[in-house]
């Protein structure tokens, strides 16, 4: 009997005294997070290891202290607190807390979830399909709501990622909207497995406070968290393309003369993802091509992109552009598709009156003058002296030469210099200072090291 007396005089239940347990509210909305807190006075103390109250992930922790003097001794207060966002009602059980020594357990505390009445300050929204299809991009929203009459310091965002490609379509736009300004996103969201996604939105808002600590007053960041879980089932239909597209190959002429380039464009467009496509291209010529540019867009609330790839095109004899085939799983048909190009001949002619060009050299001889012979010897001595000193770039970055220079390849040197640089001949200075000069004269921004 004394025993059971004893163990029951150890196994503290304390609502006051060295263990104090207290909620920022007990009633909340669907959506509103709770602040749990734990407080415990002693000098040793052993707080429960949390990761979730209930079902609910701890969302973040925090600690602070306070000292104060009673009867002559300092006395140490520690509060711990835990966040965390309830969707349902529930009961945070009790919890073990050790100081100095001995075992102390909390107060139990229900928590009421109600129904969300969209009368809260802050509230979060994300909109998605219930199903989305691999490959075939949807449009997911994002949707924060701050009530007019609240303030808020800091806002950060992070998403999950998981199974898909998600990227942002839009910027943030705001407006506002029965009492409420409303802070929009809308993301491109492009599953890459069948099965289910799971995608988990978390805003954490920062307040600055300020609070009363040891006899000072102390500013303090609280922070507030609102989550939003969504999950979306995908279906694989297709292994390659999903949407609806068309396709159209152009040039600016299908008649030139031997080794004068030809400028050709491949353009994609309708709905869907065009970024990670790779077109074969294989006329019987030589082929210049810039990197495909892809743009994405919104259009009658779906996602549209269009794909242009660039090539410049020469050779000394006739030749045809084939017909490229794009295949693709037809969302509007729901079947498989397919849209091709058509095939484009080049006829290369030689011109029937050739130009002759005639050099003359001439030749003028004039009387030495010595005088300048020095001078100019040592103005070379002194600008080799310089130069020594002065370090030149000297790697030589083919990608981003070849397309700057692509795009001027109907002028004769530019297209020497392009051939080399296909070749992978090594380029000599007077190439690499035309290069300089011819650039910076069709932009002076374009900096390139040679």
């Amino acid at each position: 009997m004394n025993g059971k007396i004893l163990i029951i005089f150890l196994v503290v239940w304390l609502y006051g005294a060295r263990v104090s347990v207290n909620v920022d509210k007990t009633h909340l909305l669907s959506g509103d997070d709770v602040v749990y807190s734990i407080s415990a006075t002693g000098n040793n103390i052993i707080f429960p290891h949390l990761s979730k109250i209930g079902n609910y992930d701890i969302e973040a922790i925090s600690q602070f202290s306070n000292l104060s003097i009673k009867n002559g001794k300092y006395i140490t207060t520690i509060t711990k607190t835990y966040t965390f966002t309830p969707t349902k009602s529930l009961t945070i059980p009790s919890y073990k807390v050790i100081v100095d020594n001995t075992p102390y357990y909390t107060k139990p505390i229900k928590i009421t979830v109600l129904k969300n009445n969209h009368h809260q300050k802050f509230r979060l929204d994300v909109l998605a399909p219930k199903r989305a299809i691999v490959g075939y991009p949807s449009i997911i929203t994002i949707r924060f709501y701050q009530r007019v009459d609240t303030k808020i310091d800091t806002v950060s965002m992070e998403i999950s990622r998981g199974d898909y490609i998600l990227k942002p379509l839009t910027n943030e736009e705001d407006f506002y909207k029965d009492n409420y300004k409303i802070a929009q996103i809308k993301y491109l969201l492009l599953p890459k497995k069948a099965g289910q996604l799971h995608l988990k939105v978390k805003l954490k808002l920062g307040f600055s406070r300020v609070q009363q600590t040891g006899g000072f007053i102390l500013p303090q960041m609280q922070y507030k968290f609102l989550t939003k879980q969504i999950t979306i089932k995908s279906d694989k239909v297709f292994d390659g393309l999903v949407g609806d597209f068309n396709i159209s190959m152009h040039t600016n002429t299908t008649h030139t003369t031997p080794n004068e380039p030809i400028n050709a464009t491949l353009q994609i467009q309708g709905y869907g993802y065009l970024n990670d496509i790779d077109i074969p291209f294989a006329p019987n010529a030589i082929v210049y091509a810039n990197k495909a540019e892809v743009n994405t867009t919104i259009k009658h609330n779906r996602v549209y992109s269009i794909y242009k790839k660039h090539y410049v095109l020469v050779s000394d004899h006739n030749f045809t552009i084939p017909s490229i085939v794009l295949k693709f799983y037809s969302i509007k048909h729901h079947q498989i598709k397919s849209v091709s190009t058509k095939a484009l001949h080049i006829t290369i002619s030689t011109p029937s009156h050739p130009q002759v060009i005639t050099k003359t050299i001439t030749q003028t001889i004039t009387k030495t003058n010595y005088t300048y012979i020095v001078v100019a010897f040592g103005i070379g001595l002194l600008i080799g002296i310089i130069s020594a000193r002065i370090k030149f770039p000297s790697k030589f970055s083919f990608e981003d030469v070849f397309d700057k220079l692509i795009i001027y390849a109907d002028d004769k040197r530019v297209k020497r210099i392009l051939d080399k640089l296909y070749l992978k001949e090594k380029l000599t200075k007077e190439d690499k200072k035309f290069i300089k000069s011819y650039l910076k004269g069709k932009n002076g921004k374009n900096k390139t090291n040679i």
